[in-house]
C-alpha cells in the first residue's frame, strides 16, 4: 500500500486532518461524510478526525463548525493511522 519511513509515507500521502473535539462530535461523521474536501471521517477516542487531500476545500467544509458552541476545529499532524485509513479507502 506504501512505502518508506513514517515521515515519508506521511509526507507522500498528502493528506490534512483536522480534529473536532467536543460533546456529541460522533454524531457530525455521517454529516460530513462527501462534503467537498472529505475524504474520510474517523472517530479515534473522544474526538473526529477529518482528512482530505484538497485543504483549502476542507477548510471551507469545516468553518461553519468553528461557529458551533462547544465543538472545536483544529488542525493537526496527519497520523500513520489516518494514512492507512485513507489507503483503505482509496483501494475499495
Amino acid at each position: 500500500m506504501a512505502r518508506g519511513s513514517v515521515a515519508e509515507v506521511l509526507e507522500q500521502s498528502g493528506l490534512h486532518t483536522f480534529v473536532l473535539e467536543g460533546e456529541n462530535v460522533r454524531h457530525l461523521s455521517r454529516e460530513l461524510e462527501g462534503r467537498p474536501g472529505v475524504d474520510y471521517v474517523g472517530f479515534f477516542g473522544a474526538v473526529l478526525h477529518v482528512s482530505g487531500h484538497d485543504r483549502d476545500r476542507l477548510v471551507a467544509t469545516l468553518a461553519p463548525y468553528r461557529a458551533h458552541d462547544g465543538i472545536r476545529v483544529s488542525e493537526t499532524q496527519t497520523s500513520l493511522e489516518d494514512v492507512f485509513i485513507d489507503l483503505q479507502e482509496a483501494a475499495k
